[in-house]
């Protein structure tokens, strides 16, 4: 009941912002961590970081729903978006399940989930991670600290990088259920529009890590659309 209750606030808390003048993201957030569990966000005009960690000592293996919340700009408008990460457990020592969403406002711009019973066992291997030492230790940095800080980047005009991933976005465009547009014409359409709105003004790119092991395309904010739409996947 407990843990209900806090989810429950914190959707209040987003649904009480609907509709009010959004916080402007601040001009110098920036990646402060000096080390990583997961690789660093690749080098690019600017890299953005996230929340606070929440602190568990090892030995403490007790349970329960906890909601991380992590804000900073996705969308390319300057103003904050609100990622926020369930996880689900009722122990350190069972598997973790968890749902990760990002709100622009009051509409879900991104939701994945994930059951991570396949890969609970790996968290014991030392050569799974790094700059941990043990099962509870390297699990939680995960849960609590990297999973929901995902790399964030601001490309300019004129960024090789950026320019490869808006080319290579014309092949998920080609694709059948293609995110671009129900059929090909428009998907086509609809990645031509994104390479021309970007030409001249910056665009955020992210890549969600879905497990420690794999992530989503690297995305980007289609403002046509309303959605986020795959740009290249490593």
């Amino acid at each position: 009941m407990k843990s209900i209750a806090i989810l429950f606030f914190v959707f209040i808390v987003l649904l009480s912002n609907c509709g009010k003048t959004a916080r402007p993201a601040a001009d110098t957030d920036s990646n402060s961590a000096s080390e990583q569990l997961i690789p660093a966000p690749d080098e690019g005009d600017e890299a953005v970081s996230g929340p606070d960690s929440l602190i568990v000592s090892e030995e403490d293996i007790s349970g329960g729903d906890t909601t991380l919340i992590r804000m900073v700009d996705l969308t390319g408008d300057s103003v904050v978006d609100t990622i926020m990460l369930n996880l689900h457990l009722s122990s350190w020592n069972e598997p973790v399940t968890w749902e990760l969403y990002i709100f622009h406002d009051c509409d879900t711009l991104f939701k994945v989930m994930a059951d991570d019973s396949r890969i609970d066992r790996f968290y014991g291997d030392p050569e799974f991670m790094y700059q941990c030492g043990s099962y509870l230790e390297c699990k939680k940095k995960w849960y609590l600290e990297q999973l929901i800080d995902f790399p964030v980047e601001k490309l300019e005009p004129g960024n090789e990088r950026r320019e490869f991933f808006l080319t290579f976005g014309k092949h998920y465009a080609e694709m059948e259920d293609s995110e671009y547009g129900p059929t090909q014409e428009e998907a086509l359409a609809n990645w031509q529009w994104l390479c021309e709105h970007y030409a001249d003004k910056p665009m955020v790119h992210f890549r969600v890590r879905s497990a420690l092991e794999s992530s989503t395309a690297s995305m980007t904010f289609h403002p046509k659309l309303g959605k986020f739409v795959p740009l290249y996947h490593p």
